[in-house]
């Protein structure tokens, strides 16, 4: 949303073989966007998009999430194995024998 008093504009911009869209340099400055700003893409339907200064909830609890699981030292391959074991749990202690496979 636009601050009162602020003029709401467009600008046109082009994307990149690479998937890079340029913003100019003036509308950077103007909203103090420098180099490593983190946007949110936000897909309203109907092939347009917006993209916003604010950053997701969704995104900054995953960067959380990630945080902590690096602080308490898990790996995907601890995580593979906990779901392993899981699945043998789960086979060993709620399906019947003729429901296992083989």
């Amino acid at each position: 949303m636009a601050k009162t008093g602020e003029t709401k504009s467009a600008i046109d911009v082009r994307l990149s073989t690479r998937g890079t869209i340029t913003l100019p340099k003036a509308f950077r400055k103007k909203h103090r966007l420098h180099e490593v700003a983190f946007l949110t893409l936000i897909d309203v339907g109907g092939g347009d998009f917006l993209l916003t200064t604010s950053v997701s909830q969704a995104s900054e609890t995953h960067k959380e999430w990630a945080r902590e699981l690096v602080e308490d030292g898990l790996t995907l391959d601890t995580m593979r194995v906990l779901d392993e074991e899981r699945e043998k749990y789960y086979r060993e202690h709620y399906l019947e024998p003729k429901d296992l496979p083989g």
